[in-house]
């Protein structure tokens, strides 16, 4: 038995955990909960765990976390993985606030929602090669209440912070404009990519929206008109019994249509819509990426410049305690910026790779999208279709 947000651990052996080729966890979030009350009050979810890596002491097991908990793991992922593009996490939603003064103790479409892009957050986590053995993660999924309370505390350097530098520096790297040489123009296209990307993402899930509000409120039409036919059959119904019985067959049908329509709209909201969502998150996330790399660009210039002057200043000094002094800072400057020029070629290499990866999934995953929005359209007009053909059967019947 663990503390209170590890409800428990499940023994197993590696031989009791089935998980897809090529993966090493499978996660679910599920029965949500809410604690305490009014403002505030939130809400906890249950993480299912399953994994092969043998740096977890159990194979299965489930713990009990908010949704803070997951920004704080995110928020460490990108200061351990400053080079790595980290999955979003759902925003904190205004709608969740209300929620919480307005009431309801039962889980809300916000809520399911949450669950859905939380687990996607946590998947995509676990099938990258590095986040998957990141500390951080493995204490998210392991520690008890108590001790991950503790670890939240902690301080965590950011990675810019590894390069030592002079405040009048670090303003300079925070203000200063970026320089417009070719290392710097490949960056900068690739973030204009990602921003018109982004717009174009947004633009597709408005016409969403639109066709998914259309096929409600056609829904909503199909009853009304029903309802009327209804009506006309019991009136007929009175002089002429079987026109009545076709006219409220009719009806009938036409009122059913609004559940039907209904549920392929919440069926689009949570197979496509929910994924342009989570490609627009991935948008800042990928541009996140890249301005950690150009304020490490900037930040190496700014030494290299630093370098330059203090080297003058070291060569024009008098000798003794002034030129050690000169020569120290020289050698100092010197030695960060090695340390900058070298970060600056791993994370620009790993955001090379990361970007190539992140092409190839979402190429696969749009096509998945639309596939998905084409077999949902098939299927729920077969279902009308087939609905149809039994009502017109009933008509030409009589």
């Amino acid at each position: 038995k663990a503390t209170v947000s590890v409800l428990y651990w499940i023994e197993g052996k590696m031989a009791d955990v089935e998980l897809p080729p090529g993966c090493v966890f499978d996660f679910s979030v599920t029965d949500p909960e809410k604690k305490g009350s009014g403002a505030f009050s939130h809400w906890v979810y249950h993480v299912h765990v399953k994994t092969s890596l043998p740096a977890f002491r159990q194979r299965k097991l489930i713990t009990v976390k908010r949704y803070n908990s997951f920004a704080w793991l995110r928020e460490q992922l990108v200061l351990e993985y400053p080079g790595c593009i980290i999955p979003p996490i759902p925003e904190k939603d205004l709608a969740g606030t209300l929620e919480k003064v307005t009431g309801g103790s039962g889980p809300s479409n916000l809520v399911a929602y949450r669950m859905r892009a939380l687990r996607k957050f946590l998947v995509r986590v676990g099938a990258h090669a590095k986040l998957q053995n990141s500390d951080v993660l493995h204490d998210f999924l392991q520690l008890g209440d108590d001790e991950f309370q503790k670890r939240m505390k902690q301080p965590n350097r950011k990675h810019n912070d590894i390069v030592a530098l002079p405040a009048t520096m670090k303003m300079q790297v925070l203000m200063g404009s970026i320089p417009e040489t070719p290392e710097y123009t490949k960056w900068e296209e690739t973030i204009n990519y990602f921003e018109r990307f982004e717009v174009l993402l947004h633009e597709i899930r408005s016409k969403l929206n639109k066709v998914m509000h259309c096929r409600v409120s056609s829904g909503k039409s199909f009853t009304d008109f029903g309802s009327s036919f209804m009506s006309v059959g019991e009136t007929e119904g009175k002089c002429n019994k079987d026109s009545g019985r076709v006219m409220k067959a009719f009806g009938d049908l036409n009122t059913k249509q609004e559940p039907l329509l209904e549920e392929q709209s919440n069926n689009e909201c949570v197979h496509v819509a929910e994924s342009l969502t989570y490609y627009k998150g991935m948008c800042g996330a990928v541009k996140d990426a890249i301005r950690r790399l150009i304020k490490l660009q900037m930040t190496r210039d700014a030494l290299k410049e630093a370098t330059a002057n203090a080297h003058v200043k070291r060569d024009a000094a008098p000798e003794g305690e002034a030129k050690q002094k000169a020569s120290d800072k020289a050698d100092h400057l010197e030695r960060e910026y090695t340390k900058a020029a070298q970060l600056v070629t791993e994370l620009s290499a790993s955001i090379t790779e990361e970007l190539t990866r992140f092409h190839h999934e979402k190429a696969y995953d749009l096509k998945i999208v639309l596939k998905t929005f084409v077999d949902l359209t098939k299927d729920y007009a077969g279902k009308a279709c087939s609905s149809w053909e039994r009502t017109l059967s009933i008509i030409t019947s009589q």
